[in-house]
C-alpha cells in the first residue's frame, strides 16, 4: 500500500511540474525593424513560435507558420493613405518592407479572416470564425497627433509631458466614458 502511494505521489509530482514544460502556447507575432528616419528602409517580420519560461521567443516552422501566407497587411502612413505589403518566406519568418517618405506615424495592420469555423454547437448562432489581428506603429522624426482607429477594436496612447493617456476605440468610435479597460502586460 505504501509503495502505491509513493509512486501515485511521484506520478502527481512529475505531471505537475513536467507537463508545463511539454505544452507551450504558441502565436504569430511581428517584428518591425528600421532606423526611424526618412528614405531608410523599414522591414517588418511575421514570426510564428512560443515563449519559454525566461520569456525567450523562439520561432518554429510548420504548418502553422505556413499559414502566415493568409494574412493580408496593409501600411498606413503618415498622411492616413493606404498601401499593401506583401510578405515573402525568409527561413523562420515571412518578411515584407516600406520606406517612409515624411516624417510621423506609420502603422501596420494585418488581418487573417481565412481561419475555418470553429463548431461548438448545433446551433450555427454559437459557431465562430476566429479573426486573427496584428497591428504595429513605426514612428519617423515626430510622431503624429490624434491617430484615428484602424480596426473595430482599437487603442490610440498618446505621451504628454510623461503623462500617457489611453483612448480605446469600440466600431472604430471613441468608448464612453467609464467603461472598464484591462490591460495585460507582456
Amino acid at each position: 500500500m505504501r509503495t502505491i502511494r509513493t509512486v501515485i505521489s511521484l506520478l502527481l509530482f512529475f505531471a505537475v511540474f513536467l507537463f508545463p514544460q511539454l505544452t507551450k502556447a504558441s502565436a504569430y507575432w511581428m517584428e518591425i525593424h528600421g532606423s526611424g528616419k526618412v528614405k531608410e528602409q523599414v522591414t517588418i517580420q511575421v514570426c510564428y513560435g512560443f515563449i519559454d519560461d525566461l520569456s525567450e521567443r523562439h520561432r518554429t516552422i510548420g504548418p502553422e507558420f505556413q499559414r502566415i501566407r493568409d494574412f493580408n497587411f496593409f501600411l498606413f502612413n503618415a498622411k492616413g493613405e493606404k498601401s499593401k505589403i506583401e510578405l515573402q518566406p525568409n527561413g523562420d519568418h515571412w518578411e515584407g518592407s516600406f520606406t517612409p517618405d515624411q516624417d510621423g506615424t506609420y502603422r501596420i495592420l494585418g488581418m487573417n479572416d481565412l481561419q475555418p469555423v470553429l463548431v461548438r454547437s448545433q446551433n450555427p448562432q454559437d459557431n465562430v470564425r476566429p479573426i486573427d489581428f496584428m497591428c504595429g506603429v513605426y514612428h519617423v522624426g515626430v510622431p503624429s497627433d490624434n491617430i484615428a482607429p484602424l480596426q473595430f477594436m482599437d487603442i490610440s496612447l498618446q505621451n504628454k509631458n510623461g503623462i500617457y493617456t489611453i483612448f480605446p476605440y469600440r466600431h472604430m468610435k471613441p468608448v464612453s466614458k467609464g467603461t472598464m479597460l484591462r490591460i495585460i502586460q507582456s
